[in-house]
């Protein structure tokens, strides 16, 4: 109870001096709060405000450090992370605040901003030429975003280059899910949709065939404008007409991309 009521009135001395302008006095009550509770961020927080705001940049960044650890350790996520983009500013070790962002926006459910932020330590390890660290990364990136499939690839060839022959393998397994044409299957994306399960569909070579969604599949098969569909062209009228056996995916799309197999449509489409 002394204690409490001491911390109290340091704190109503600290306002005082603070609306005063007289930030060293009110930097050395909440010192004294600091030494009566360590483990209060708020306070750790004020410090470094204050210090600052007196100059003082070393001491700022010792208690910034220490208030995101103890944030953290409170999953008090939203109120770390604002620390962390702070010492971003103060010009602190960016991949070791880089590191405490992604895992702090990972822990609040903010996935985009997360791999954006693993992204971009895995570039930093690319410029410091660790390997390992890239590495470490982009497998963050698939664990919390597993169809991100360009992810994979530049997973796949670093492994290969690292002679990992069965991590290689492995990645390669998650790409090999995006089916490929065989005979007389042709890509093609949806131009019109001309009513029912009908639509015309443009296909690599360069010719528009009015596509059916075959009975099987209506039920399950939603195709919109603007789909990269895969098309199996029909035994007789095969230049005209088709069925639509399968809408890729986004992530499947860039995989198609990448393995080069939608040049022809990206001139127009995309």
């Amino acid at each position: 109870m002394i204690k409490s009521n001491e911390v109290t009135a340091l704190k109503n001395e600290a306002n005082k001096a603070k609306i005063q302008g007289d930030n060293n006095k009110a930097v050395q009550c909440l010192e004294k709060i600091y030494q009566l509770e360590p483990d209060d961020p708020n306070n750790l927080k004020e410090l470094g405000s204050l210090y600052s705001k007196l100059g003082n940049k070393r001491k700022a960044v010792e208690f910034f450090w220490k208030a995101l650890e103890k944030y953290r350790e409170a999953e008090y996520y939203q109120n770390a992370t604002a620390i962390a983009q702070m010492l971003l500013r103060f010009g602190e070790d960016e991949l070791l605040v880089k590191h405490e962002l992604a895992f702090l926006y990972e822990r609040q459910g903010l996935l985009g901003d997360a791999v954006a932020a693993y992204e971009e330590l895995a570039e930093l390890y690319k410029k410091e030429g660790d390997i390992e660290g890239v590495l470490e990364n982009l497998r963050k990136i698939v664990n919390i975003t597993p169809k991100k499939l360009g992810i994979r690839l530049k997973l796949a060839e670093i492994y290969e280059n690292q002679k990992k022959i069965d991590e290689t393998v492995a990645e390669l397994e998650e790409i090999k899910r995006t089916p490929i044409p065989r005979d007389n299957q042709i890509l093609g994306v949806c131009e019109q949709r001309v009513g029912g399960s009908r639509m015309k569909v443009r296909c690599m070579d360069s010719k528009t065939r009015v596509c059916r969604i075959p009975g099987r599949l209506k039920r399950r098969l939603w195709v919109r404008e603007g789909d990269i569909l895969l098309i199996e062209s029909w035994e007789f009228g095969g230049d005209d007409k088709g069925d639509v056996v399968y809408k890729y995916r986004p992530h499947q799309v860039d995989v198609l991309k990448k393995k080069g197999l939608l040049k022809e449509l990206m001139k127009e489409e995309f």
